[in-house]
């Protein structure tokens, strides 16, 4: 016959098991680096909206990088497409 405290102490056990586990497997992926972000992370990057930022990325105005289905923007990239986009204040008019 199986009592409440017992299990308890089961889901305790299978919980911890769980979160050992999960511990493993992000200590084995390496961490992403600062360099690079996610199309969220662009966006609020470059104060835009997503998708402002996918409209570029579909014309070619940013450059990206593809790892599997996955679009990454690195930072570098941003910066330089800013810059090349800018619009200087000491213009003569």
């Amino acid at each position: 016959m199986l009592f409440p405290d017992d299990l308890n102490t089961m889901l305790n056990d299978e919980r911890q098991r769980g979160i050992a586990e999960g511990l493993r497997t992000i200590q084995n992926h390496p961490p992403v680096p600062d360099d690079f972000m996610r199309p969220r992370q662009a966006a609020r990057y470059l104060k835009v909206c997503l998708r402002t930022l996918t409209n570029w990325r579909r014309r070619g105005y940013v450059a990206h990088h593809r790892v599997g289905r996955v679009v990454v923007y690195a930072r570098a990239d941003l910066d330089t497409m800013m810059k090349k986009f800018r619009i200087g204040a000491n213009r003569n008019l």
